[in-house]
């Protein structure tokens, strides 16, 4: 990421010697959290959900997410829409992704700057949108530099942010596959970095495939306090405006788009970091433990899944 990319190893460890995950090699003691080898497993196990009854009282917080309910057959497995193995009305319309890990993926890969891992998480992108747009879904927000970001990380990381975010917009435009919406604070970026945001809409706004909002120099406060502050303008300025949750979300940067559906953060950090803390207030949140730049398929595969296996209540 970027949004966050917080140090430190997920927490947790299997509190109970119990048979369920035995088999996959994943029983260890309270002490221990899991290892790469035993996520491994697990991430490759996901084509068969675990069964609830089989699984320690006691398990990591980054393995809830995969415990969607009783086993399934292998055949049952989501599949890109194209294929004609899953119902659309099963995938998220919309999917928010935090980008969360590329730091540590860099230390952990022995690289010697941390722009490396920034490379390589950004890398990702037309990779995971071209999955996202195989599983038909509709609209995809990508956290790729938070307001918070900008305000902490050294001016050295940032120049090479800037330059790596110009990067990926321009490819995403060459691409000529998604439309692209820029979301965020763009006064807080250079002025060349928010220029070349601005064209990119104009840029893919006759693309009719899936939209993109890159949300850059992003926070989910700060986009509640800019459409209150718009809302509050409209009203001083003599505009009738009666006050809503409807009214309001159409001050917000994601006017007019459907809320997201799932919200997914990897990297083993389990909390949302107020991403989209407004549009996001019903919708399923997936953790998993891959950095960003390692986030396979598999892995949001298995978040589709999850998402396709949770009853939705909206706050109800």
């Amino acid at each position: 990421m970027t949004a966050e990319d917080a140090d430190g190893a997920s927490p947790g460890g299997v509190g109970d010697q119990g048979t369920g995950l035995r088999g996959l090699g994943m029983v260890a003691p309270p002490d221990r959290a899991f290892n790469a080898r035993q996520w491994d497993a697990l991430r490759a196990a996901t084509s068969t959900e675990i069964d609830m009854t089989s699984v320690p009282e006691c398990i990591p917080l980054d393995l809830l997410p995969h415990v969607v309910g009783q086993r399934r057959d292998a055949s049952t497995t989501l599949r890109p829409v194209h294929s004609g193995s899953a119902s659309p009305s099963r995938v998220p319309r919309h999917v928010a992704i935090v980008m969360d890990g590329n730091r540590r993926w860099a230390r952990a890969n022995g690289k010697s700057e941390v722009y490396e891992g920034h490379r390589a998480g950004f890398d990702k992108i037309p990779m995971v949108l071209g999955w996202c747009e195989e599983f038909g879904i509709g609209v995809v927000t990508l956290w790729m530099l938070s307001d918070d970001n900008i305000r902490t990380r050294s001016q050295r990381e940032l120049v090479d942010l800037y330059a790596i975010d110009a990067d990926v917009v321009d490819r995403l435009v060459a691409a000529r596959r998604w439309r692209l919406h820029a979301i965020g604070s763009l006064g807080l970026l250079p002025t060349g970095l928010a220029d070349r945001l601005r064209r990119a809409e104009r840029q893919t706004a006759d693309v009719g495939g899936m939209l993109v909002n890159l949300a850059i120099a992003y926070g989910g406060r700060q986009d509640v306090v800019g459409a209150v502050r718009a809302l509050v303008a409209d009203v001083e300025s003599g505009k009738p405006v009666r006050v809503t949750e409807e009214v309001l979300a159409s001050y917000l940067s994601t006017a007019g788009l459907p809320d997201p559906d799932l919200v997914i953060r990897p990297s083993g950090e389990i909390r949302t970091s107020g991403f989209m803390m407004w549009q996001a207030a019903y919708a399923e949140l997936y953790f998993c433990a891959p950095l960003w730049p390692d986030f396979a398929r598999t892995d949001l595969e298995a978040a589709l899944r999850a998402y396709s296996n949770r009853h939705r209540r909206f706050g109800a």
